[in-house]
């Protein structure tokens, strides 16, 4: 795929939403490279991020807008690979957000932030109406959130290609039993010397 993979933040928390753009900017570590530079007298240089972590992403403040921006990125053939949300919020809640976003695109891998222990997993996941969404607790490590979105992204990927490659697939076994289906049959109808 040449784009970049998509990534949603839903979080009411203007504090999580900065951590959330922090994790995922790739000039992320420029301090640690220009002390390592000072420390080794070279010139700064841009930091490399790993081409599997470079994401375009979209931070929303509650789950109305996160929707809104699901339904267009739909419309505008670009949808998201996963989306981070927050579980308490203001408006509707994290577990009927994803319901909601699942209802617009079931492909989209959805990870629940939380801090509350209100909820538990069987909880949301009886609000959201699948098993398929992920669990992690505030406050998360920056790695945490890469590895999700690393690993998450990757999945999506994987399942695209499955439904783009698996009817082209279907189609080429079709045709080959046609072919041989026609051969067999040419040949019992051919003259035998």
């Amino acid at each position: 795929m040449a784009e970049k993979p998509r990534i949603l933040v839903i979080d009411d928390d203007p504090g999580i939403r900065d951590a959330f753009k922090e994790i995922f900017s790739p000039s992320r570590n420029q301090p640690v490279y220009e002390k390592g530079a000072a420390l080794f007298a070279k010139e700064a240089s841009q930091p490399v991020a790993c081409p599997s972590e470079i994401y375009d992403v979209s931070i929303v403040e509650n789950g109305e807008s996160g929707i809104k921006a699901v339904e267009q990125a739909l419309e505008n053939n670009l949808p998201y690979a996963v989306a981070f949300i927050d579980m308490n919020m203001t408006g509707i809640d994290g577990a009927e957000t994803s319901r909601r976003i699942w209802e617009l695109d079931r492909r989209i891998k959805i990870v629940i932030v939380t801090a509350s222990g209100e909820y538990s997993r069987c909880d949301i996941i009886s609000i959201a109406r699948r098993k398929d969404l992920f669990y992690i607790r505030k406050p998360f490590t920056i790695e945490e959130i890469k590895q999700f979105a690393s690993a998450l992204v990757h999945h999506w990927t994987v399942d695209r290609e499955k439904e783009i490659l698996v009817p082209d697939l279907k189609k080429s076994m079709q045709n080959s039993r046609k072919r041989c289906h026609f051969s067999v049959c040419w040949a019992t109808m051919s003259p035998k010397n």
